[in-house]
């Protein structure tokens, strides 16, 4: 019997490429004006950097995405009152 062994990464590895995705998707969406898409796809790559930082235990990482996190949502909050 044939035993493979399948690798299994901590979960930041896939947090971190999540938010490279979502960080793109934002990048692309400011550039071709697409609102209010951007502002959500900045929030939540600001949330996802913004934990990573926390397990990475890392200040100046976790303590600039908590400020973009509150921009994006007053951000979100002015596009919708």
């Amino acid at each position: 019997m044939v035993r493979i062994k399948i690798p299994v990464k901590p979960i930041d590895f896939y947090l971190k490429w999540i938010a490279f995705a979502t960080g793109l998707g934002l990048v692309f969406c400011t550039s071709f004006d697409i609102i209010p898409l951007n502002k959500f796809l900045g929030l939540a790559t600001a949330l996802l950097w913004m934990i990573i930082g926390f397990m990475w235990k890392e200040p100046s990482m976790y303590l600039v995405n908590i400020v973009f996190t509150v921009i994006y949502t007053l951000g979100i909050i002015k596009y919708y009152t």
